[in-house]
């Protein structure tokens, strides 16, 4: 258990709840989600740190890329979204100095959950609450 503890994993939500509630609500809707989502996790996680406005600032994008891709599918949106929200992160994380082989971990455990969350949970989610 404390070795999977250790390991630099991302397991988060935000990235999904932001891109989701502005797919169903709009963009205001997704941008509040995104900044709200990123300072309750961080608070209850790590706490409020540097690092968490340059969270915050992935997850806005997150929002308004899905207000451009909102006609696209979900499913294909969500995976484009999150692979361009990781990729923004590796590279504003490597200005800072934050560790390219954390930041590697981090962004390949985010790309994996969220690919679940959107294959999986987006598809049932917009027919619900559509």
């Amino acid at each position: 258990m404390r070795a999977f503890m250790s390991l630099p994993l991302e397991i988060e939500v935000a990235t999904f709840g932001s891109v989701m509630v502005t797919v169903l609500f709009g963009v205001k809707a997704g941008i509040l989600t995104a900044v709200l989502a990123t300072v309750v996790g961080s608070h209850f996680s790590r706490g409020i740190t540097l690092y968490t406005p340059m969270m915050a600032s992935g997850y806005v994008i997150a929002a308004l890329l899905a207000l451009l891709f909102a006609p696209m599918n979900i499913i294909a949106a969500g995976i484009i979204i999150t692979l361009m929200v990781n990729v923004y992160f590796i590279f504003i994380f490597q200005l800072v100095g934050y560790s390219f082989l954390e930041n590697f971990f981090y962004s390949v455990s985010n790309i994996i959950f969220n690919v679940l969350l959107f294959v999986k949970v987006a598809p049932w989610a917009i027919r619900v609450l559509s």
